[in-house]
């Protein structure tokens, strides 16, 4: 459903491989270190533009409110310092967990190289072990979970980069429309008749109309 290499949208080449299987990974930015990250003015652009080509080879029916948003992300589009690794479905039901440790992050469909912030965005949202919560009783929770200036203090703290609020809802705004994205994909796929797996009869219930 979506392609998952480089940023530029390419398989990395043979001797690219090979130097990163001689280079260590740095955990903490989310890179391979002495790598250079990849045309991050362009990262934004080109999220949106996956996510509206899947959208529009999907939806169900033309969304006035949806256009509009999408032309919203493309003025409001964030400037982004540098790309790293994304997870692109990072939330708490995608963990594994042994005791108070993460052990393990499942679900890597739609890595990719992106804004780090993609991943506090999109964990930010109401968005908790495959449902969206209704209704929010905890608003400032994330992932309707932690304490939200606790868990971007701690992202600070662990990785040493600022978080930019106002880039982290951008993003949140923008995992909303992935999401409904998804959901018309899925609805769309048994509406066809392309897919015969029940459940994706279920993504017909948040799409809009």
């Amino acid at each position: 459903m979506y392609d998952a290499w480089d940023s530029d949208d390419r398989r990395p080449s043979e001797p690219v491989r090979r130097r990163r299987r001689g280079r260590p990974f740095d955990r903490r930015r989310g890179r391979f270190r002495g790598s250079k990250t990849s045309r991050p003015t362009r990262s934004v652009t080109r999220e949106i533009d996956r996510w509206e080509e899947l959208y529009r080879s999907a939806e169900l029916k033309r969304e006035p409110a949806v256009e509009e948003a999408i032309r919203w992300f493309r003025a409001n589009a964030p400037t982004v310092p540098e790309t790293t690794l994304v997870h692109g479905d990072f939330r708490i039901g995608n963990a594994l967990i042994d005791g108070d440790r993460i052990t393990g992050l499942l679900d890597w469909e739609f890595a990719r190289v992106g804004d780090p912030l993609f991943d506090l965005g999109y964990a930010s949202t109401r968005y908790f072990a495959g449902k969206l919560v209704e209704p929010i009783e905890r608003p400032e929770l994330a992932c309707s979970l932690l304490e939200r200036e606790w868990f971007y203090d701690e992202y600070e703290r662990r990785t040493g980069r600022t978080v930019d609020r106002e880039r982290v809802r951008y993003w949140q705004a923008f995992s909303a429309f992935v999401m409904l994205t998804i959901c018309c994909w899925g609805a769309s796929q048994y509406e066809t008749g392309s897919s015969d797996d029940v459940r994706n009869a279920w993504f017909q219930y948040p799409v809009p109309g």
